[in-house]
C-alpha cells in the first residue's frame, strides 16, 4: 500500500520536474570581451530555483561594431533558436538597426543604453540622467559650460538638456566631440581661463583620464559626467578639480554585496581587470538576466506553446519569427518585473527605466563623497554636509606662495631677475603633480629661522605669521622648529662637513694643445738624436748589403731585376721599421737579419717611450684633474681648531648647524659650540659670504656646510676650495607648512 502511494506521488511530481523550459538568449558583445564572462558570470545569479525557466546564454563576439557584423550576428542567433537578444556595451548609433530587427524577427531586445522606442519588445536597462543633470545644473547655478561628448547622439543629448532647463538656459561656451582623453584634454586646455565647467557625455574611464591630464594645467575644473556608472571609481588623484558622477547602484545593498562576493569566486585572478573589480557590464547583464527570467516565466504560464516550438535548420533570417505572441504582456510597462542591483526593474511605454534613483557622487583628488541622490519621483535631494559647488579658494584660483632663501645651488637669481635652482625645479615638478599654481618668493630678512625675543624670524616666522603658504629650501628638520611648524616628508638626506681652502700647490695652470703639439712631447735634442740614428742605421744597412750581404743583392737582381738594398732602399727599409709597416724588403743573410732585429727592437722602445710621453702631456693639459676632497677629514680639522686654535671654523649665524653644536651631547662638539658663542665674528650671514671668506683666508678659515652644497662649491670655477671627507652628523631637508595648513595632505601625499 505504501509503495503504491509512493509511485503515485512520483507520477504526480514528474510533470513538474520535466516542465523546465530551456530558453536560449543571444548575448552580443564587442571586441575584447570575454565569452566566459558574458555567458557564465553575467547570468549565473539571476535564476530562480523554483521556476520552470532556465536561461541558456550564448555569447556572440563581433570583431567590429558595424552594420554588416550586427546583421550577421543577429541572423546567426536567430538560426540557433535565440528567444531574446542582449547587447552588452554596444554603441547607441546601432540601436535603431537592432530595434528594426527586433520588430522584424519578433525577438525581445535588451540594451544597456537609454534609447527610447515604440517597440514593445525593446528594453533599456541603463537609467536616463537628463532630468538628473538638469536638476544638478540648477543646483550648481552654472551660467555657462563647455560640452565634450564621444557618441553620435551627444549633440541630441545636449539639446534635450537645454530644452528641459528652459529660460534662461546656461550658455554653451564651446562643444567638442573627442575620441580619446588626449583630444578632450587639448580642447579643455584651450578654453578661456574663466571657463572651468565641463559637461561630459563620455565613459567614466575617459572622464577619469581627462581629469588626470588636466591636473597638470594649473587650473581648477568642475565636471559633471552625464553617463551613469555603477560602482564609482575615484577620478584624478592629482590637482584641485572635481568631477560629479551619477551612480545607479546602492553600494550598501545586500544584493550587490552578494553579487560581488560570488563574482570574486568565479573570476579568473590572472585575467582580473585593472579597473573595477565588478564592471558595470556585469551589473547590467545580471539585471538583464533577472528581468528576462521574470518575463519568460510569465510567458511560460500564459503561452507555453511558444517556448516549446523548435526552430528549423534551414530558417531564413528575413522570413523568421521567434513565435513570440503579439502582445506586450510578458514585458508589461509600468509594472515591476523584478528587483536587481540597479533597483526596481520597471519601464515606461518607450522601454526606458522608471521608478529608479541615482546617487550623486563627488570625486576629488582626496575623497569620494556621496552628496545626495536623485529619483524620478522626488527629484534632487542633497545631504546637509554638501560642500558648495566651488570653494572660494578655487574661485579665486590664487597661487600658493612658496618661500625660499638665496643659497647656491638651491635657489639662485638670474641676471634678468628670475629664480632658478633646485627649488625652482622642485616647484615646477610639484605643479605638474598637483595641478596647482605656485609663486616662488625670497625670504625678506634672509634668515632660515631662529626663535629670538619670543618670536620666530626668517622663513619659519613667515610661516607662523601666515605670510607664506609653503617653505621649500635647504631647511633642516629640527625638534624645535617642528614644535612651531609642520614638516612634510623629507626630500633630501645628507651629511654635515667642511669647505676649506685649496692649497696653491694643488692648483694647475691650463696649457694649450695645438695641431703640432705632438712634436713638443720630446725636446729638439732627442728628435735630432733619433734622426741621426735613422740615418746611421740606413747607412749601416746599405754597407752590410754592399760588402757583406752579397747573396741578398744577387737574389734581388735575379727576381726583380733591381737592387732592393740600394741607398734609397736601405732608407726605405729603415723608415718602414720605425713606422711598423711592411716595405717588401726581406733580408736573407744572417748578418743583415741581426741588424734588422736590433733595429726593430730599437724602434719598439722608441714608440713605447713616445706614447708614454704623449699620454703624460695630455694629462698635464687638463686644468682640473685633482680630487675635490681635502686630505684631512672634518673631525681632524675640528680637532686642530680645539687643540691648536687654527683654522677658524664658522657656521651660518643663527642656523640649525650652530644650534646642533651648542646643544650637542658630544663633548668636543659642545666645546666647538662654546667656541662659536665666544667668537661672534666667526659665523657668517650667508653661504656665499662664507665661501668668499674661505677663498681669502689662505687656509686659515673653514666653514661648516651640508655635503651636497660643499661639493657644489668645490666643483664650481675657479675651483679653489675643497670639501672635507667625513660627516659631523646627518640631517634632512623637508618642505615646511603651517600647522593648520589645508595643503598638508596634498603635499604629504606626493
Amino acid at each position: 500500500m505504501i509503495a503504491c502511494k509512493g509511485r503515485t506521488f512520483l507520477l504526480l511530481l514528474l510533470p513538474f520536474l520535466a516542465a523546465a523550459y530551456r530558453v536560449k538568449i543571444g548575448v552580443v558583445s564587442g571586441p575584447g570581451s570575454d565569452r566566459r564572462q558574458n555567458s557564465e558570470k553575467f547570468w549565473s545569479f539571476g535564476g530562480n530555483p523554483l521556476s520552470s525557466i532556465v536561461l541558456e546564454p550564448t555569447a556572440y563576439e563581433i570583431p567590429y561594431w558595424n552594420t554588416l557584423e550586427i546583421i550577421r550576428t543577429v541572423c546567426h542567433a536567430a538560426k540557433e533558436g535565440a528567444r531574446a537578444l542582449v547587447v552588452v556595451q554596444g554603441p547607441p548609433r546601432l540601436a535603431s538597426l537592432l530595434n528594426s530587427y527586433s520588430e522584424h524577427l519578433h525577438l525581445p531586445l535588451v540594451l544597456d543604453t537609454p534609447t527610447p522606442s515604440t517597440n514593445y519588445l525593446q528594453i533599456s536597462l541603463l537609467p536616463d540622467t537628463v532630468d538628473a543633470t538638469v536638476s544638478l545644473l540648477r543646483h550648481y547655478q552654472w551660467s555657462s559650460f563647455a560640452f565634450i561628448y564621444e557618441t553620435d547622439h551627444g549633440a541630441d543629448k545636449l539639446q534635450e538638456i537645454l530644452k528641459n532647463l528652459g529660460d534662461p538656459a546656461p550658455e554653451v561656451e564651446a562643444f567638442w566631440r573627442a575620441y580619446n582623453a588626449e583630444e578632450a584634454s587639448a580642447f579643455a586646455r584651450q578654453l578661456p581661463s574663466n571657463v572651468g565647467r565641463l559637461l561630459l557625455d563620455v565613459s567614466e574611464k575617459m572622464a577619469n583620464q581627462l581629469f588626470n591630464k588636466l591636473s597638470s594645467s594649473g587650473r581648477s575644473f568642475h565636471g559633471i559626467l552625464i553617463r551613469p556608472v555603477g560602482i564609482v571609481q575615484r577620478g584624478s588623484t592629482q590637482g584641485i578639480s572635481k568631477l560629479t558622477k551619477f551612480s545607479f547602484v546602492n553600494e550598501g545593498s545586500d544584493l550587490l554585496k552578494d553579487l560581488e562576493n560570488r563574482w570574486k569566486t568565479l573570476e579568473d585572478w590572472a585575467r582580473r581587470p585593472n579597473g573595477k573589480d565588478l564592471p558595470d557590464s556585469a551589473l547590467l547583464s545580471h539585471d538583464a538576466s533577472r528581468m528576462l527570467h521574470s518575463a519568460f516565466t510569465h510567458l511560460s504560464k500564459k503561452f507555453p506553446e511558444t517556448l516549446r516550438a523548435s526552430v528549423p535548420s534551414d530558417v531564413d533570417c528575413f522570413n523568421y519569427s521567434s513565435g513570440m505572441p503579439d502582445t506586450a504582456e510578458p514585458f508589461q510597462k509600468n509594472v515591476i518585473l523584478g528587483r536587481g542591483v540597479t533597483g526596481n526593474l520597471q519601464f515606461d511605454e518607450q522601454g526606458r527605466r522608471m521608478g529608479y534613483s541615482l546617487n550623486v557622487i563627488e570625486s576629488t583628488p582626496f575623497s569620494l563623497n556621496k552628496i545626495g541622490f536623485w529619483s524620478d519621483a522626488t527629484g534632487l535631494k542633497l545631504t546637509d554636509r554638501t560642500l558648495p559647488p566651488v570653494t572660494a579658494f578655487q574661485k579665486r584660483d590664487l597661487p600658493i606662495r612658496v618661500t625660499g632663501i638665496l643659497t647656491d645651488p638651491f635657489l639662485m637669481r638670474k641676471p634678468d631677475g628670475s629664480l632658478t635652482g633646485y627649488v625652482a625645479d622642485f616647484v615646477e615638478q610639484l605643479t605638474l603633480v598637483t595641478g596647482r599654481r605656485f609663486q616662488v618668493q625670497v625670504v625678506k630678512d634672509g634668515y632660515y629661522g631662529i626663535y629670538r625675543d619670543g618670536r620666530w624670524n626668517g622663513m619659519i616666522g613667515e610661516l607662523v605669521r601666515n605670510e607664506t603658504d609653503l617653505v621649500i629650501a635647504d631647511l633642516t628638520k629640527t625638534v624645535e622648529r617642528g614644535q612651531a611648524i609642520y614638516f612634510s616628508k623629507s626630500f633630501m638626506t645628507l651629511g654635515l662637513n667642511l669647505v676649506v681652502y685649496k692649497p696653491k700647490d694643488l692648483l694647475q695652470e691650463s696649457t694649450t694643445f695645438g695641431p703640432f703639439s705632438f712634436l713638443t712631447v720630446w725636446p729638439a735634442e732627442l728628435w735630432l738624436m733619433i734622426t741621426f740614428a735613422v740615418a746611421l742605421f740606413a747607412a749601416a744597412c746599405y754597407g752590410v748589403s754592399r760588402w757583406i750581404g752579397a747573396p741578398d743583392r744577387v737574389r734581388a737582381l735575379e727576381s726583380k731585376g733591381t737592387d732592393s738594398l740600394s741607398p734609397c732602399g736601405s732608407l726605405w727599409f729603415t723608415m718602414g721599421a720605425i713606422l711598423q709597416r711592411d716595405t717588401g724588403i726581406y733580408p736573407r743573410s744572417f748578418t743583415h737579419r741581426v741588424w734588422a732585429l736590433l733595429w726593430w727592437a730599437f724602434c719598439f722602445f722608441v714608440l713605447v717611450s713616445y706614447v708614454s710621453a704623449l699620454s703624460a702631456a695630455l694629462l698635464r693639459n687638463r686644468s682640473h684633474v685633482i680630487s675635490t676632497f681635502a686630505q684631512k677629514t672634518s673631525q681632524e680639522l675640528l680637532s686642530d681648531l680645539l687643540q691648536k686654535g687654527s683654522p677658524a671654523i664658522g657656521v651660518i649665524q643663527g642656523g640649525s648647524s650652530m644650534g646642533f653644536f651648542v646643544n650637542s651631547n658630544v663633548s668636543w662638539y659642545r666645546d666647538f659650540g662654546r667656541y662659536l658663542l665666544e667668537h661672534p665674528d666667526v659665523p657668517s650671514k650667508s653661504q656665499s659670504e662664507a665661501v668668499q671668506r674661505v677663498r681669502n683666508s689662505g687656509g686659515n678659515y673653514a666653514f661648516v656646510m651640508e655635503s651636497i652644497t660643499s661639493e657644489f662649491w668645490a666643483n664650481r670655477p675657479p675651483c679653489d676650495v675643497l670639501s672635507t671627507p667625513g660627516y659631523f652628523t646627518t640631517r634632512s631637508f623637508a618642505p615646511a607648512l603651517n600647522k593648520n595648513s589645508p595643503l598638508k595632505r596634498c603635499i604629504a601625499s606626493q
